[in-house]
C-alpha cells in the first residue's frame, strides 16, 4: 500500500511532462495542383470525411478545436485536493496527459485555400523525472523547457494517437465554429508568428502565448481559438490556478555527495523564470512529497495550468446542450467521465462526476455555454477519426 502511494506521488512530477506519444505539431500542408494552377489543400486521411463535408460550403471558413481527453484525471481544484487524487489512484496513474489541438479550413470567400493542424509540446528528453530525482521536488512543474515544439498533420506521433482513439483506448472530441475568413486567417497568421519569433521553443506552463513567451499545449490552443474569436468567454474557465509551496520545491545544489555525485546538477535544455538561489539547499524526497502538506496557504509559486479535462468536458457539455433543443438528438452517445477522488473520512476512494456541479470552473463553463444559446443554435455534423463532432454555424463566445 506505501509502495503504491509513493508511486501516485511521485507520478505528479511526471504528469507534467507531456506524454511523448500524446505529443503532436501543428502546421498546415499546402500542395500546388499543376492541372489547376491553385493551392490545393489536405488534412491527414482521419479528417476526410470532414474535408468532404466542406467541400459543399466553399465560400464559408471554419477553425476547429480537439481534445484528447487525459486518461487518468486528477482534480487541479487546490493542492491537497491534487495530492489526494493522485494517492487514490494508487498505481494505476500511467497513461496520457491529454493534449489539445486546433484546425482550420479556410476561404477566401470563393473557395478554400488553406486547411490545417496544429499542435504544440516540449519536455521531450523527461526533464521532470531528471529534476525529481536529482531532488528538486516539484521544480520541473514551474520549470521552461527549451526543446519545445510546434506539431502538424505530418507528425508521426499523431498516427499512434488517432489509432488509440479507434481502438477506444483514447476518448477524443472535436467542435468546429463557422468563422469569417479574415478570423480563420487569423489563426494561420499566429501560428506562424509564434514559430517565426521562436517562443515554440519554449515549453512550460507560465507562460503567455500571446506575449510570445512560449506555452503550454493547451495554452497555445486556447491562445489559437482567441484569435478566431471563439469560446472567448469560456475559454479563461479552463485555467486552474495553484500554489507550488516553498517546502516542496528546492535547490540541493550544495549538496552533492559522493554517493549521488548527480544531486545538484541542473536539466539541460531547462531554465527558469526566477533564481534558484531564494530555494533551500536541502533536498525534497519522495517522502517530503508524500509527507509534507500542499495545502495553499502556505508561501510558494504560483501556478496556472490550462486543464485539459476542463477543455474535454466544455465540448462535451455543448455536445448536450445542442441535443437538448428541439432541432433533434446529437449522433452519438455522449457519455460522462468521472475523477477518482480520494475521500477524507477514512481514506476512501469514489468516482466523481464531471459535470457543472463539479466545481466553481465547471459550473462557469456551463453557464458561459448556455448564455450561447446553444440549445438553438443552428448546426450539422461530420467526422474526425470515425469521432463525430459538432459544426456550429454560428458565433460560439
Amino acid at each position: 500500500m506505501k509502495k503504491e502511494i509513493f508511486k501516485s506521488i511521485l507520478f505528479f512530477t511526471v504528469f507534467f511532462s507531456v506524454n511523448s506519444q500524446a505529443a503532436m505539431n501543428g502546421s498546415h500542408v499546402v500542395q500546388v495542383n499543376p492541372n489547376e494552377g491553385r493551392l490545393v489543400p489536405e488534412w491527414r486521411s482521419e479528417f476526410n470525411p470532414l474535408a468532404r463535408h466542406l467541400n459543399t460550403k466553399q465560400d464559408e471558413s471554419y477553425v476547429f478545436l480537439l481534445s484528447f481527453a487525459p486518461q487518468k484525471t486528477v482534480s487541479f481544484h487546490n493542492g491537497q485536493s491534487l495530492k489526494n487524487s493522485m494517492i487514490a489512484l494508487r498505481g494505476s496513474e500511467a497513461g496520457s496527459v491529454g493534449h489539445t489541438m486546433v484546425a482550420w479550413s479556410c476561404s477566401n470567400g470563393r473557395r478554400i485555400t488553406s486547411r490545417g493542424l496544429t499542435g504544440f509540446s516540449g519536455e521531450r528528453s523527461t526533464q521532470v523525472k531528471d529534476l525529481r530525482d536529482r531532488g528538486f521536488g516539484l521544480l520541473g512543474a514551474l520549470a521552461i523547457y527549451t526543446d519545445g515544439y510546434l506539431q502538424d498533420a505530418n507528425t508521426p506521433a499523431l498516427n499512434y494517437k488517432f489509432r488509440q482513439v479507434q481502438e477506444g483506448k483514447f476518448q477524443m472530441k472535436w467542435i468546429g465554429v463557422k468563422v469569417s475568413n479574415s478570423a480563420c486567417n487569423n489563426v494561420r497568421a499566429f501560428r506562424n508568428r509564434f514559430k517565426d519569433s521562436g517562443a515554440y521553443r519554449n515549453f512550460g506552463f507560465n507562460l503567455n502565448p500571446g506575449a510570445l513567451e512560449g506555452a503550454g499545449c493547451s495554452s497555445y490552443a486556447r491562445h489559437l481559438l482567441y484569435q478566431a474569436g471563439i469560446l472567448n468567454s469560456t475559454a479563461p474557465y479552463w485555467t486552474r490556478s495553484l500554489v507550488v509551496p516553498y517546502a516542496l520545491v528546492a535547490n540541493p545544489a550544495r549538496v552533492a555527495t559522493t554517493d549521488n555525485p548527480n544531486m545538484g546538477l541542473m536539466t539541460p535544455r531547462t531554465r527558469f523564470k526566477f533564481s534558484l538561489n531564494q530555494l533551500q539547499s536541502t533536498p525534497v524526497t519522495s517522502a517530503d512529497l508524500l509527507l509534507r502538506s500542499w495545502e495553499f496557504n502556505q508561501a510558494g509559486f504560483d501556478l496556472n495550468i490550462t486543464d485539459t479535462e476542463l477543455i474535454y468536458y466544455t465540448i462535451l457539455q455543448a455536445e448536450r446542450l445542442v441535443s437538448s433543443g428541439g432541432q433533434g438528438s446529437f449522433p452519438r452517445n455522449i457519455s460522462t467521465r468521472f475523477r477518482r477522488v480520494r475521500q477524507t473520512e477514512g481514506g476512501a476512494s469514489v468516482n466523481a462526476t464531471i459535470d457543472q456541479r463539479l466545481d466553481g470552473n465547471t459550473a462557469a463553463i456551463y453557464n458561459s455555454l448556455r448564455n450561447n444559446r446553444l440549445d438553438a443554435v443552428n448546426y450539422s455534423h461530420s467526422m474526425i477519426n470515425g469521432v463525430t463532432g459538432l459544426l456550429i454555424e454560428g458565433d460560439l463566445k
